[in-house]
């Protein structure tokens, strides 16, 4: 199949189902491989942007009357891979677990390309969206912009289930400062038990609205990081009501509300 654009836009966004409300630290998973489809062929990715959703912090920054983290210091590794063989990447640890040196000798044979992402390089676009788009530098610690990564990749048209037309590419994203976390401090009013009831009520010390979007996928979890329950996504938002298209389990009075896929990358490629 021919491409009729030689630019593309491609959205890459991994599920973060364990501990997504404690601290993550340097070389944790924040996702694991996922798998994205794009035109067959070698490519270039041109640009990185990413949406960066608010954290919070009890000691600095605030929306309104809640107290919200403001530094936005979120650097990230993604790496890039392909299958071997007609087999995926091994299987990554755990979001929230640190990659190991036995675990990522395992992905060399994989592995087709990296690149840094740091978020203190970013473009803020403040209260719009509560979120932050970047431009990616080089990772060599200094603070001049790379806006063009120039990576070139291919992947495996080959896989089985890759569209015709298309190859699989398989991307992670890795942890790369201390501190990071994806917490929002929405927390469930009550416990919920009925899963055909869509309407999560919420806790008045935070606006839903402040934090979420429709569109949004959520998963809830205990203080601690624990009993981690996937909610579905979400389909109306109000101050203290949070209405979704799914609810699979009980959720506990107090259980945290986060965003199932807090990063999304946005990769600028060209053929």
């Amino acid at each position: 199949m021919a491409i009729a654009n030689k630019f593309h836009l491609v959205e890459v966004a991994g599920n973060v189902d364990k501990l997504g409300n404690k601290d993550f630290t340097i070389d944790d998973i924040i996702f694991g491989w996922t798998r994205i489809e794009v035109p067959k062929g070698g490519f270039c990715i041109k640009s990185i942007a990413a949406h960066i959703p608010q954290g919070r912090n009890l000691d600095s920054g605030s929306y309104g009357s809640h107290s919200i983290e403001s530094n936005h210091d979120k650097d990230f590794l993604l790496i890039f891979g392909k299958s071997v063989n007609g087999a995926a990447p091994p299987t990554l640890p755990d979001s929230n677990s640190a990659l190991n040196l036995i675990t990522g000798s395992a992905q060399r044979p994989y592995i087709i390309g990296s690149y840094y992402v740091d978020a203190s390089e970013s473009t803020e676009l403040g209260l719009f969206a509560k979120s932050w788009h970047l431009s990616s530098n080089n990772g060599t610690g200094d603070t001049t912009r790379q806006p063009n990564p120039s990576i070139i990749l291919e992947g495996d048209p080959q896989y089985p289930g890759t569209t015709a037309g298309y190859q699989s590419i398989w991307v992670a994203c890795i942890c790369a400062v201390t501190n990071t976390n994806f917490a929002t401090s929405v927390l469930v009013k009550d416990a919920h038990t009925d899963t055909d009831d869509l309407t999560i009520a919420i806790d008045d010390n935070i606006d839903g609205e402040d934090i979420f979007a429709i569109g949004d996928e959520l998963i809830a979890f205990a203080s601690d990081g624990s009993s981690e329950q996937v909610i579905g996504t979400l389909t109306a938002v109000a101050a203290d009501v949070l209405t979704v298209d799914a609810v699979a389990g009980a959720l506990a009075d107090d259980d945290e509300v986060c965003f199932r896929k807090p990063l999304k990358f946005f990769l600028g490629i060209e053929y």
